[in-house]
């Protein structure tokens, strides 16, 4: 407030007022005296259920799963924040497809099902609607994510990003340096904040950590400041990037609380996208690359108005779950049909058949091998039963279709 009125009294030529400004800026700016100021209601400039508005230098592009129509800000019927406006125009659709649309193409393995789902996951994190039936994060990782996350990196991942944020407003947390306790994490979030990304997180993040980001608001406290919270409906969208799967509590709320892309290693520190168009994506376009660039965003939202939000089939991910929440042996063994579905296993035997197959493994513990089935169970979609008669110890797998029972979820609500 300082800063305003003192520029405000040199523009009008004040400058006398200026210096008695400054001499008692103490008395005149108080938080008793904020008290007298008039109080401005909170504009809330988030989209519709069934529509999105994206503000260009020239014009409003309003998309709706049907059309797109062009509305000029004189005929803007509410208000909206500065800075939701982008620092381009926006132009009539262009013929081809562009560098960047190619290569969200080349990050979906060239399959058009998959391409598919991954618009409809860029065009769910650009509207800027939160709707209490479709609350997920959207997690990008790499299709060779294994514990410990050593892959070769460059796949492309922190383009996605950079490319939202050239559409919304967008915060980058650093996952690898995140403290898992801090108060402070939230700090650089704010009411007009669309997307957060969770970036390079590491073994010690969880998803129900940010549970409550999802579902119930997110709470914002800055150092020296009063927190605030951001209900739900006013909340960011939330996008995680990881070298390895993200860990999660299991059960049906884990499950339905993610959205999971495999990003191929076709790009690579080797072989980046400037190899691969002979341009640096955005700083080096030109304006029809911007132009197709902006089409295919709007293209991407207009799917998932249409569609909503697709999932593409797993490549690697549930086979580098189960490792990391068993054994690469575990794996292994269980991959070469060492169960019958629907049949009563003795436990014993197969604890037997595991360590006789991995003799390393011999300490292994029937308790640590029961507690790997049930891992493999939940990655699977699988229900595991147990029974003891007289001194025999059995267990058995069974499709949860064919169950009907969801056991353990409400524990993980």
């Amino acid at each position: 407030m300082s800063r305003f009125l003192s520029k405000y009294l040199e523009s009008i030529g004040k400058i006398d007022i200026l210096d008695l400004f400054v001499q008692g800026v103490s008395a005149y700016l108080s938080k008793k005296k904020y008290a007298f100021l008039p109080k401005i209601n909170w504009i809330s400039d988030k989209d519709p259920k069934d529509a999105a508005c994206f503000y260009f230098q020239n014009t409003v592009v309003r998309v709706t799963k049907d059309k797109l129509e062009l509305i000029p800000y004189s005929a803007l019927n509410h208000k909206i924040w500065k800075n939701r406006i982008l620092d381009r125009d926006f132009n009539d659709v262009p013929r081809g497809n562009g560098q960047f649309e190619d290569f969200c193409y080349k990050l979906s393995k060239e399959n058009p099902e998959r391409f598919k789902a991954f618009k409809t996951a860029i065009g769910y994190l650009l509207h800027r609607h939160n709707d209490e039936s479709i609350v997920k994060a959207i997690i990008l990782l790499d299709e060779n994510a294994t514990i410990g996350g050593q892959t070769n990196g460059g796949t492309g991942k922190s383009l996605i990003f950079k490319a939202l944020s050239h559409f919304v407003e967008t915060v980058l947390i650093d996952g690898k340096n995140m403290k898992q306790d801090s108060r402070f994490n939230n700090q650089r979030i704010s009411h007009t904040s669309d997307i957060v990304n969770f970036d390079d997180i590491n073994h010690k993040f969880s998803l129900e950590s940010i549970y409550s980001m999802t579902t119930s608001g997110i709470v914002i406290e800055k150092k020296g400041k009063d927190e605030c919270v951001l209900k739900s409906e006013d909340s960011p969208k939330i996008m995680i990037t990881s070298n390895q799967p993200v860990k999660g509590p299991g059960g049906s709320s884990d499950i339905r609380r993610r959205c999971e892309f495999e990003v191929p290693n076709y790009f690579s520190d080797t072989w980046t996208p400037k190899d691969e168009y002979g341009k640096l994506f955005f700083s080096q376009w030109d304006d029809i690359e911007w132009n197709m660039f902006d089409c295919f965003m709007i293209e991407c939202v207009q799917l998932f108005l249409k569609e909503g939000l697709l999932e593409a089939k797993p490549l690697k991910l549930k086979v580098n779950k189960l490792i990391q929440l068993t054994s690469p042996e575990f794996h292994n063994f269980i991959s070469k049909d060492a169960i019958t579905i629907g049949k009563w296993i003795d436990k014993n035997e197969f604890l037997q058949q595991f360590t006789d197959a991995y003799p390393k493994l011999e300490d292994v513990k029937s308790n640590s091998l029961t507690r790997w089935m049930k891992k493999y169970c939940e990655e699977n979609d699988l229900e595991y039963t147990d029974k003891k008669t007289g001194e025999k110890f059995e267990f058995k797998l069974t499709k949860r279709s064919e169950t009907g029972n969801e056991k353990g979820d409400e524990d993980n609500l």
